[in-house]
């Protein structure tokens, strides 16, 4: 009896700690009257700590062939610890992705989440276990407008 406590121990001690990061969600998901406004909804996986935790969004787009980026002003936390409500802060037009980096304490994570007029594309949505680079911001855009 008491080599088996040990042997559940061990087995319990080696298996690794849950990976930091950021999973893409329906806004009703969130479950308030104003989550049905939202563009999509996020939540951190993973954060030992969420008073440690800290998000920044930024919409990344192409509009008539230009490039534009806009900071989105406020995420709006959801019920739950680590979840978060996405608001349009950006333009109709074009075609955009929403960059996501989160960090919690010393672990960070990322996330380009592709949004259309119907909500997010989840074919275009690419996670990271760091903020997105330029140019992986820059491809995903031309896969975006090479869709439409």
């Amino acid at each position: 009896m008491k080599n088996s406590w040990i042997v559940a121990l061990f087995a319990a001690a080696s298996l690794p700690a849950s990976e930091f990061t950021l999973q893409i969600g329906n806004p009703v998901a969130v479950q308030t009257q104003t989550a049905k406004a939202a563009s999509f909804a996020f939540r951190a996986v993973g954060c030992e700590q969420m008073a440690k935790l800290d998000v920044t969004a930024t919409a990344e787009g192409t509009v008539g062939g230009e490039r534009k980026s806009q900071k989105i002003p406020k995420l709006v936390p959801g019920t739950a610890p680590g979840t978060f409500l996405v608001y349009r802060h950006w333009p109709l037009d074009g075609v955009w992705i929403l960059h996501l980096v989160a960090r919690c304490g010393e672990e960070k994570a990322g996330a380009l989440v592709a949004v259309g007029p119907q909500g997010v594309l989840r074919e275009h949505t690419k996670h990271f276990s760091r903020a997105a680079t330029e140019s992986e911001i820059r491809s995903s855009l031309h896969a975006l407008t090479e869709k439409r």
